[in-house]
């Protein structure tokens, strides 16, 4: 019995770890000056990848990714909102609703967009740094980087 016992304990912190990034919570987040620049360096080949069509498929997506930006990327997945919107999510931490994502989107029409919470209007709250947040413990902060091109950064909490 004390060895199932053990073993049990041993195998539940085995899976915590992988889960919250062998002892802290998960955390593969990229700053928020690494976004900025990584889009300043790479934006002709980011405008490139906002024409193509994004597989919807996970493994696929990851190579089509690597294919198009590189193995060195910081994009961890590209996703189109809308005709209008597409992210490109960099990172993040913690797990479902204590959690942050960061990364940045492409707004054709060069306007910025609450991504997660499109019905809800973004109050600018100092020059190109936009924000709106919930009664419920939700929250989002965009901030333009160059034209078409915004950082973003989402809580829930």
């Amino acid at each position: 019995m004390m060895k199932k016992t053990v073993f049990l304990l041993v195998g539940i912190f085995a899976v915590c770890a992988v889960l919250t990034g062998c002892g802290g919570l998960f955390n593969d987040d990229v700053s928020r000056d690494r976004i900025i620049e990584y889009v300043s360096e790479n934006r002709e080949i980011l405008e490139s990848v906002t024409e193509d069509e994004i597989p919807g498929e996970d493994a696929e997506l990851e190579s089509w990714i690597h294919d198009r930006l590189g193995k060195q990327t910081i994009v961890k997945s590209i996703y189109r909102y809308n005709d209008n919107n597409i992210a490109f999510y960099c990172g993040g931490t913690g797990l479902a609703t204590n959690s942050t994502y960061s990364g940045f989107y492409y707004s054709a029409d060069d306007t910025p967009f609450a991504l997660e919470f499109p019905s809800n209007e973004l109050t600018e709250i100092s020059p190109g740094v936009f924000e709106w947040k919930s009664s419920t413990g939700e929250a989002i902060t965009t901030e333009r980087i160059m034209p078409n091109w915004f950082y973003y950064y989402m809580e829930w909490y």
